[in-house]
């Protein structure tokens, strides 16, 4: 008789990588950048040419990320991601702590410039909202991507994590004096 195997259908996934840049720099041009908020903490990068330029090159490593993501995800060579908008998120973002998102984007993108121990994590909920009503604590020996109804993300300072734009996701509190700042990107597909 032949073993079982375990098929992946309908999956998600979730990309995580470290960049190479000066991360200590993008902070502090996100702080000057927030010194006037566009809404709860948060300042939108692509709809202003300034910041478009000081960010320069920030947005060549992730649109070299995303790229590299399409390819993974084997979408045609003919196509590209290309990004439709950026905004910092300073912690204490009201509205990045309920579940939300991206309908419009394939690409979810966030870059942690900075991420101090303890922080805030990023909490992704499983596209299949069933499961948390079939699968409970008590039946689980470890959490997997079979069986978990969320993942979350522990943010560290130069990391950038790449999810599904339809995947609802929330900052899930940590300790309130731990600063962490990101950058949010969406992505999408062209021609």
């Amino acid at each position: 008789m032949k073993d079982l195997q375990i098929n992946n259908i309908f999956s998600s996934f979730l990309i995580e990588r470290e960049i190479d840049l000066d991360h200590a720099k993008i902070t502090d041009l996100c702080a000057d950048a927030l010194e006037t908020f566009d809404d709860y903490h948060q300042k939108n990068i692509f709809h202003n040419p300034d910041l478009m330029v000081e960010f320069k090159d920030l947005f060549v490593e992730i649109d070299r990320l995303a790229n590299e993501a399409h390819k993974l995800l084997q979408y045609k060579q003919d196509t590209k991601q290309v990004c439709i908008d950026a905004w910092i998120n300073d912690y204490g973002s009201l509205n990045t702590a309920v579940p939300h998102q991206h309908p419009t984007a394939d690409l979810a993108i966030v870059y942690f410039p900075k991420a101090e121990k303890g922080c805030d994590t990023l909490e992704l909920l499983n596209p299949n909202s069933k499961l948390q009503y079939v699968i409970h604590d008590e039946m689980v020996e470890h959490w997997n991507n079979y069986n978990s109804y969320t993942w979350n993300i522990i943010p560290k300072t130069g990391k950038v994590v790449v999810f599904p734009g339809y995947v609802m996701h929330y900052v899930k509190q940590g300790d309130w004096n731990k600063k962490r700042v990101s950058i949010a990107f969406n992505y999408k597909v062209a021609w």
